[in-house]
């Protein structure tokens, strides 16, 4: 049960990464150090996201 609401609250904050990361690279391009910053932070919460399926997947 643990692991459905972690994965909802982790595909929540991914959404508003995304959002955020698009809007950033928009402004400033992909290259600025912001926006990357922004898409590693993403890269973070995708691959938590991950982890947690793949652990809910062996129950």
């Amino acid at each position: 049960m643990t692991s459905i609401l972690e994965s909802n609250d982790i595909l929540t904050k991914i959404s508003i990464k995304r959002r955020a990361l698009i809007e950033v690279a928009n402004l400033k391009g992909l290259t600025n150090k912001e926006t990357v910053e922004c898409s590693q932070e993403l890269d973070i919460l995708i691959n938590s996201y991950f982890k947690i399926k793949k652990g809910s997947d062996l129950c």
